[in-house]
């Protein structure tokens, strides 16, 4: 057990450039495995997806999703989520085919509001694209986003399904 101190809770782990990366409710925090030695870094919370090029946060704090440079922990990119949909907010985010994947939580959500998934161009660092994957659900459920098998996959709680996308 590796104790996070300052970070509040832990929310997300993702392994990048030979280190492991948590993200609490209040920082990130690089674990040197070797020694299991705790650095804070100075970059908000959320979850984290490692790969395309980077470490990637995902900040409802903010709306944007962050792509931090996983040798130093500094941030490179701050890249918004589209201004029209402003109550949405990135939560669950993964990298694959050369794209940031990050799906959104509604703020106050209704039955019926739109479950989005966003699409960012990781070489570019820029917001690549929407697509809406169903709609939230009676209990609320907020997609999540994985990759893997040549594929990204979000799970859609209004149908009881997964999608499978090609990158």
């Amino acid at each position: 057990t590796i104790p996070i101190p300052g970070q509040g809770s832990a929310l997300s782990v993702a392994g990048a450039r030979g280190s492991v990366w948590v993200s609490g409710n209040r920082g990130l925090s690089r674990i040197d495995p070797a020694r299991n030695r705790v650095t804070p870094v100075d970059v908000c919370c959320g979850e984290l997806a490692a790969g395309a090029g980077g470490l990637w946060v995902a900040n409802g704090m903010d709306g944007t999703v962050l792509r931090v440079d996983p040798a130093s922990g500094s941030v490179l990119a701050r890249i918004p989520v589209p201004p029209a949909a402003a109550r949405e907010g990135p939560f669950g985010i993964a990298a694959a085919g050369g794209a940031v994947w990050v799906t959104s939580e509604t703020v106050e959500p209704k039955p019926g509001d739109a479950s989005l998934l966003w699409r960012i161009d990781a070489a570019g660092n820029r917001f690549a694209g929407t697509l809406r994957v169903g709609t939230v659900d009676r209990n609320h459920i907020t997609p999540t986003v994985a990759a893997g098998g040549g594929a990204v996959w979000v799970t859609v709680g209004d149908r009881d399904a997964v999608l499978r996308i090609r990158p």
